[in-house]
């Protein structure tokens, strides 16, 4: 199951939920280490099934595996992971703040003049001409280090550097640094992981006021975070591991944004061309009834003009039988066209009645679907 849920892009268990729905047999848990230790575990046979016999996907792995995996490896993408791998561009972030970037030194200004809540000591800073910064006084001058290294090394590969706000409708005050390069853009943000706030040792004596809470610390776990300003839905988190420190993922952050619109526009060709084979084969499903209903829209269409036409025959019969008695009334004598009149008049609503003629009736067609006046609107 892992391996051939990995052809169609899904997970191995999404792929049994899929065969257990069309009734088809599973191996069991430990079925593959038996059969790879000489044994043969017995196999399930294939039972009948009348249900649906196909099972469409429509989700953005089905796309991701619509395509052949050479195309996902694009030249772009190619010569973004040689340009990222390179010796001479691997980023070597610095011990200390060295001629930081005008935008670093601002941005220290701001968190010096800042002052932190007792309970949460973070240092803020933000806004035009600045980083985007949230962390503790402990990791603060590692995170001015970063970010100048993050921002000397964009510049070296192509960004430019703008401000934009939290989102593109938004009138806030809250700006972001934004990093722009050709039709990319993102924000950048540095904070400390939120959410795993640890109470300081030893900081909470008796002769401290009861109503006030013990002072808090971040754990100093730092984060990159990286938001398409584009597309609107990409971001990108990276953070210190334990194996693995923040100042040594920064070439895979390069590399995640170059590569993230290039994907992004294979994925969104894969789904394009998803829906345009599952659009056909729902055309292919139902032209036979669409064939029906158009027939039977057809046929009724036929009734009711047989009715017309029937009304129609019966006016011009009885207006035959009226002409008939008129003359026989006139004891054989010329009939003038005002006796005639109502004659004429049936045969004319004959005429309009009868489909194959559709003669107007100027009395009744100049009116349709014009509304009847009120007393009031006169």
């Amino acid at each position: 199951m892992t391996e051939v849920s990995k052809k169609y892009g899904l997970s191995d268990v999404g792929l049994k939920k899929i065969a257990v729905k069309l009734g088809v047999p599973v191996p069991p848990r430990g079925y593959w280490a038996k059969a790879q230790n000489g044994k043969k575990p017995p196999q399930q046979p294939l039972r009948a099934w009348k249900g649906e016999t196909t099972y469409q996907l429509s989700s953005i792995h089905a796309a991701k595996a619509a395509l052949p995996e050479e195309k996902l490896e694009l030249p772009a993408i190619e010569e973004a992971k040689i340009y990222e791998k390179a010796p001479d561009n691997q980023i070597d972030v610095p011990t200390s703040l060295f001629a930081p970037h005008p935008i670093i030194s601002a941005t220290r200004n701001a968190v010096s003049e800042h002052k932190p809540y007792r309970s949460v000591p973070v240092w803020k800073a933000g806004g035009k001409g600045m980083v985007s910064v949230e962390v503790s006084k402990s990791i603060l001058e590692r995170t001015l280090i970063l970010a100048d290294t993050f921002l000397k090394a964009a510049e070296k590969r192509g960004y430019e550097f703008s401000w934009s706000s939290e989102n593109k409708s938004s009138h806030r005050d809250v700006l972001y640094l934004t990093l722009t390069k050709e039709k990319t853009s993102y924000r950048m943000r540095l904070r400390q992981k939120p959410g795993t706030l640890i109470v300081e040792p030893n900081s909470y004596s008796s002769s401290t006021k009861k109503s006030a809470p013990p002072p808090i610390v971040p754990t100093p776990v730092l984060q990159l975070e990286l938001s398409d300003y584009i597309f609107g839905y990409g971001a990108k988190t990276y953070q210190d591991t334990p194996t693995k420190p923040l100042e040594k993922q920064l070439n895979t952050a390069f590399l995640w944004m170059a590569t993230y619109p290039i994907r992004k526009t294979i994925e969104a060709a894969a789904r394009e061309e998803e829906s345009r084979k599952r659009q056909n084969a729902y055309e292919l499903k139902v032209r036979p009834f669409r064939i029906r209903d158009a027939e039977l829209k057809r046929l009724e269409k036929c009734e009711v003009d047989a009715v017309q036409f029937a009304r129609a025959e019966r006016l011009r019969a009885y207006a035959d039988a009226m002409e008939k008695q008129i003359r026989i009334s006139n004891l054989g004598k010329p009939v003038s066209s005002q006796a005639l009149e109502p004659v004429t008049w049936i045969r004319a609503r004959a005429n309009w009645l009868d489909p194959l003629i559709g003669e107007r009736w100027p009395d009744v067609d100049d009116l349709e679907g014009i509304r009847e006046p009120s007393f009031w609107e006169c």
